[in-house]
């Protein structure tokens, strides 16, 4: 069944970014590679599943544990931004701020 193939790339595709989710090289080529399938496939998948280019797919991803770790409360932004493989938590924060509606120290003051 195609819809049984689909939700097994995506958590596929999921679980390769979990694995992966410190690292700052963490890309589209990354996933490409570790799924063995092209590019443009890829693109077209991730795309068709979740309405988001695979690079914005990846993000999310990581956003959501960011969104955690913040939450937890343990790591300062900064720290979170680094573990996460952003190496500027100027950029991190804008990205977050970008998919939450709030900046990272806003959000902890929201849960």
């Amino acid at each position: 069944a195609k819809s049984d193939r689909d939700a097994d790339l995506l958590a596929a595709a999921i679980e390769v970014i979990e694995a992966n989710i410190q690292d700052q090289q963490l890309s589209v080529s990354t996933l490409c590679s570790e799924l063995n399938m092209g590019r443009t496939i890829l693109a077209e998948k991730i795309k068709g599943l979740t309405g988001m280019p695979p690079r914005e797919f990846i993000e999310s991803i990581k956003m959501k544990h960011a969104a955690q770790l913040i939450k937890e409360g343990n790591m300062r932004v900064s720290e979170v931004a680094y573990h996460l493989g952003f190496n500027d938590p100027k950029y991190f924060t804008i990205r977050f701020k970008k998919q939450f509606g709030v900046s990272p120290s806003q959000y902890v003051t929201q849960s």
